[in-house]
């Protein structure tokens, strides 16, 4: 769902701008003319009339160029102290164990649950009207592995394999 939304983004702000009369719809012979004209702001761009037409709404006379680097000079976050950068590594760290210990907590599914969650796939899909057959052969494939892991479980190859089986 944020994957969708961040991927969104840029075109809601494009439609705000749209909204908000910075652009006008142009035929595609304009449009075309326009682009060659246009400057780069990272996905979006904009043209000299767009920007003209700020700088008049605005007052002012700042270049484009001048207005996307007005703040390359000023310190745009506080400098960290040593202390702030220890606790930073401290905490990054910690979060990295964090999730070690998090994936480290999950217990490893047995066959016998294996078999049940298959079977409730296959239950849920069964229940969808109009389906492709092609999610049938893949319940069908994860079927045929459990039960592979199944009929292995069964026989002991070594001493070994009895001990380190989980």
């Amino acid at each position: 769902m944020t994957d969708y939304a961040w991927r969104d983004v840029t075109e809601t702000i494009k439609n705000c701008f749209i909204k908000e009369g910075f652009s006008k719809n142009k035929t595609s012979s304009e449009t075309e003319e326009v682009d060659s004209n246009k400057h780069s702001i990272g996905e979006g761009e904009i043209n000299p009339e767009q920007w003209a037409s700020i700088q008049k709404n605005c007052n002012t006379s700042i270049s484009f160029e001048d207005f996307l680097d007005v703040d390359n000079e000023h310190q745009t976050c506080s400098t960290m102290t040593d202390k702030e950068i220890v606790v930073n590594i401290n905490a990054e760290i910690s979060d990295e164990e964090n999730e070690e210990l998090d994936q480290l907590e999950y217990e490893k599914a047995t066959v016998k649950e294996a078999k049940k969650a298959v079977e409730l796939l296959q239950s849920f899909i069964e229940s969808i009207k109009n389906i492709g057959t092609e999610l049938f052969g893949t319940i069908s494939t994860l079927e045929k592995t459990v039960q592979l892991q199944k009929d292995s479980a069964r026989w002991q190859t070594s001493i070994k394999d009895f001990f380190f089986r989980n």
